[in-house]
Formats: C-alpha cells, structure tokens, sequence
C-alpha cells in the first residue's frame, strides 16, 4: 500500500466521520425541536381551554345547568365567603354572588343593596395624586329615541 491509497483511505475515513458526526448533529437538532413544539403546543391547549371556560357563554350555560346543585353548593359557599371578620367575602359579576347579592354579602357592602355601588373601596389616601389638567367638556345636543 502506497502513500496514495493510505491518504485517500484517510480521506474517505475522515469523511464518513464527518458524515456521521453531522448526521447526528442534525438527529440531536430535530429532536431537540420536535421536544420543543411538542411542549408549545401543548401549552397552547391549556391556555385555549382556559379561555373557553371563562367565557360568558359558558359562564350562563354552568348557571343553568347547576339549578340542581345549588341548594348542596350554599353550605360551601358560607364556608369559602365566612362571615369570619379576618377574610374577605367573595363577589362576582354573576350568579349567587352577583350584582343582586352584593348587600347580603357583607355587613360593609350595604352601599351595594341599590345596585348603584360595587363592592370595591377605593381609598382616597391611597390614590396617587397628581396635578392634571381640568378637562373640557364638549356637551352637544343629541336626539333621545
């Protein structure tokens, strides 16, 4: 064997190796990114099923459909809301602790009975106070229908 076939023999070996250690490379990348969509998407379900249940159409089909359960429920809800003075009561937009319950709720929130107050006190002291231009009111007549 000649010096001609040891260096083309060499050639050969070093390029199978390269060959190999690209093939690999490029193995290990597509995994790597197959692991990768495979988690994206799959938090792209959650986040999809969040939105779904939180919908008000949803939110109006529970209602109807939980009647039933309503008088089972009313023990937890006094346990959850406490009439205890360290926890807060829970409100909401809709349901057993909507807008019509908001009084009932809590001794403090009998502002709410007239449905012209919510449940949120915004303190005065901690508002941020800043100097801001006076508005300017452009009334115009509109047409009552």
């Amino acid at each position: 064997m000649d010096d001609s076939d040891h260096h083309s023999l060499h050639g050969k070996g070093g390029c199978l190796v390269q060959n190999s250690t690209r093939f690999l490379l490029i193995l290990v990348l597509l995994f790597t990114l197959a692991v990768a969509s495979a988690s994206i998407v799959a938090c792209g379900d959650d986040d999809d099923d969040d939105d779904d249940d939180s919908s008000i159409d949803d939110d109006t089909d529970d209602d109807d459909n939980d009647t039933d359960d309503d008088d089972d429920t009313d023990d937890d809800d006094d346990d959850t809301h406490g009439d205890d003075d360290t926890e807060e009561a829970h409100w909401s937009y809709d349901g057993d602790t909507g807008p019509d319950h908001w009084a009932d709720l809590s001794d403090e929130w009998e502002a709410c009975d007239d449905a012209s107050q919510s449940p949120i006190d915004i303190e005065d002291s901690k508002a941020d106070k800043k100097d801001l231009e006076n508005l300017t009111y452009h009334y115009e007549n509109s047409q009552i229908e």
